[in-house]
């Protein structure tokens, strides 16, 4: 690799190692019900729960712009996520009505080379399950 200046002077001759990252950063999410003491890459929650959602990534993040997260079914627009290191942040939803399957997606985080997160993450969906189980039926055998 050369250096030439704006007379026209040209250096001399060096080495240099270029690398390109346009490798966008990718997460994967883990739900807790217990405050974050506990993650599972999957789980079913109900009306009243408070869901801690993780997403850790696999590379350092820069502070801005922040981590958003959206999760469908009309549950969150894009909300930002909180950081607690260069590679992990997290969401507290509080968990209402309904029976469904939502997906969350990513956006906005970006690593050091301006590369934004990967939109879809590992483990992108959790059940809210608000149906009671059927009442069973007790059946009396014999005179007792």
């Amino acid at each position: 690799m050369f250096v030439i200046d704006a007379a026209g002077n040209v250096s001399v001759q060096s080495t240099a190692i270029l690398t390109i990252d346009n490798t966008r950063p990718s997460g994967t999410i883990e739900y807790s019900k217990d405050g974050g003491t506990t993650y599972s890459s999957t789980i079913s929650v109900k009306n009243g729960d408070i869901l801690r959602i993780r997403a850790t990534f696999d590379e350092a993040l820069l502070d801005t712009p922040n981590v958003q997260i959206s999760i469908s079914g009309g549950i969150l627009g894009a909300s930002n996520m909180i950081k607690t290191s260069t590679t992990q942040y997290y969401y507290v939803l509080a968990v209402g009505t309904g029976n469904l399957t939502p997906s969350i997606s990513l956006s906005t985080g970006s690593d050091s080379a301006g590369n934004i997160v990967n939109n879809v993450p590992t483990n992108p969906s959790f059940t809210i399950d608000n149906t009671a189980p059927a009442t069973p039926i007790i059946t009396q055998i014999g005179n007792t």
